[in-house]
């Protein structure tokens, strides 16, 4: 009985703070007096797993924020246009009509642009690497440099990663590369440097990207990894 007891007590004790933890969302604390290693490596990942649920759950709130107040300003720029193009479209000028269909271009395009950086966005924080999927870096680099070849961005690639294939699909690899790039040309890049090699076991691929767009600030420097 006595050895019952000290078993079940702190196992009815973490599910009270379990109960507790979902009803006020909360995150659970570990046992002060778990008795035995079992129960306390449960507790402890019982207080891990549900530190990491918060954890996430303050990242989509944040990301919401974000997307949200991104898609706002386009949103509410086009929906103004078309209101006066409804109510005075009619004693504009040529030239005024379409300096307004040209807002609204412009504001379109951006909504088309900031989806296709969170579909980008969602493969790679989704990116599960493994063995089923594989690309050849080289063909990956090669691509995007023709594609840019349309932009502003002039791409310069220096590779020596021959015949070296990632653990990834050339979608993924492409589009963590083209956030990175995509993001020094809205801020004034008008070159980038592209370095790729492998370290000495050939197992990792080091890929170093420069360019001359505007720095980042001091402030927000320490903050480049947060979404």
């Amino acid at each position: 009985l006595a050895t019952s007891w000290f078993n079940t007590k702190p196992l009815s004790t973490l599910v009270g703070q379990i109960r507790r933890a979902r009803r006020e969302g909360i995150a659970v604390p570990k046992l002060q007096h778990p008795v035995t290693q079992e129960i306390e490596e449960l507790s402890s990942e019982v207080t891990d797993m549900t530190n990491e649920l918060h954890s996430h759950a303050d990242y989509i709130r944040n990301f919401s924020t974000h997307v949200s107040h991104e898609f706002k300003n386009p949103l509410a720029a086009i929906q103004l246009t078309v209101d006066m193009l409804r109510t005075e479209a009619e004693h504009l000028s040529q030239s005024e009509l379409d300096h307004f269909l040209s807002n609204i271009e412009m504001d379109t395009k951006r909504l088309l642009s900031l989806t296709n950086e969170l579909n980008r966005y969602a493969r790679a924080s989704v990116l599960n690497v493994g063995v089923q999927e594989h690309c050849d870096v080289n063909e990956v680099l090669e691509s995007i440099s023709k594609e840019y070849q349309r932009h502003s961005l002039a791409v310069n690639i220096d590779s020596n990663a021959n015949n070296i294939r990632a653990a990834m699909s050339g979608e993924t690899l492409e589009s963590v590369i083209l956030s990175v790039l995509d993001n020094a040309e809205k801020h004034s890049a008008k070159t980038a440097t592209i370095v790729a090699e492998t370290d000495t076991r050939n197992t990792r691929l080091l890929l170093h990207i420069e360019n001359d767009g505007t720095s980042i600030s001091t402030a927000n420097a320490e903050r480049i990894f947060e979404p």
